[in-house]
């Protein structure tokens, strides 16, 4: 059988194609709330370099980078539906779908 994962983070390597490598370690990324509605909080155990946001079209909406904290909060103003965030740490880069509601 099939063990169902909800929203598992995905890890990509340079050329933003899933690699071998799977989901990324339970609890190295933190993303929430999820379901958002105009903030979000992203939490890791490295140095975040960069954050987007990128609609189901991939047109990015928003970017953080170059802050290299650990935790980094962001604040938007975008329609309800369904995004694609992609967070850059020294370890990868990682997506995960998010719910505006």
């Amino acid at each position: 059988g099939t063990v169902g994962i909800e929203n598992p983070l995905t890890k990509l390597n340079n050329d933003n194609e899933a690699s071998s490598v799977g989901t990324i370690p339970q609890g190295s990324l933190k993303m929430f709330p999820n379901p958002a509605q105009n903030s979000l909080v992203v939490s890791g155990a490295d140095p975040i370099r960069s954050i987007s946001i990128a609609d189901l079209s991939g047109r990015v909406v928003l970017t953080e980078s170059g802050a290299s904290e650990k935790q980094i909060k962001l604040n938007f103003n975008l329609s309800a539906g369904i995004y694609l965030v992609q967070v850059e740490t020294n370890k990868g880069l990682f997506s995960e779908k998010l719910l505006l509601k």
